[in-house]
């Protein structure tokens, strides 16, 4: 299962979702991680990947991730944040150096969506 958690649609839920039909989008905050406690915890969901988009909100994306960070058994799931400047993606490589922080340096047309796609899936079928 793709995880996909933003504050609003965007050109990566376009792009998760043509990749991923059965993704489940969702937006970052403790009720969405109870949502996915429960969906692992009921057996509907044995893999995953988290993909956050932390372009939007950045306070409140931080503390969502601080409480992913905390639920020791979600955290250990493949971590993907997308959405940064590439003027900030080192800053949130060092808060969160668990994931995997993807940064657009040219324009969102030239951008390899695919390359990251690919990632994202391979980390998935990693965990079968």
């Amino acid at each position: 299962m793709i995880y996909y958690l933003t504050w609003q649609e965007d050109d990566w839920l376009d792009e998760i979702i043509d990749r991923f039909p059965g993704m489940n989008a969702l937006v970052p905050n403790g009720k969405s991680l109870q949502v996915i406690r429960q969906a692992k915890a009921a057996g509907e969901v044995t893999r995953m990947v988290i993909v956050v988009n932390v372009g939007q909100e950045p306070e409140e994306t931080k503390q969502f991730l601080d409480m992913l960070a905390a639920d020791g058994d979600l955290a250990s799931y493949p971590l993907f944040l997308v959405g940064g400047a590439p003027d900030v993606k080192s800053e949130w490589q060092e808060s969160y150096p668990q994931a995997d922080v993807v940064a657009i340096d040219c324009h969102p047309f030239e951008f390899d969506y695919d390359a990251v796609l690919s990632r994202m899936e391979q980390r998935l079928e990693e965990q079968r």
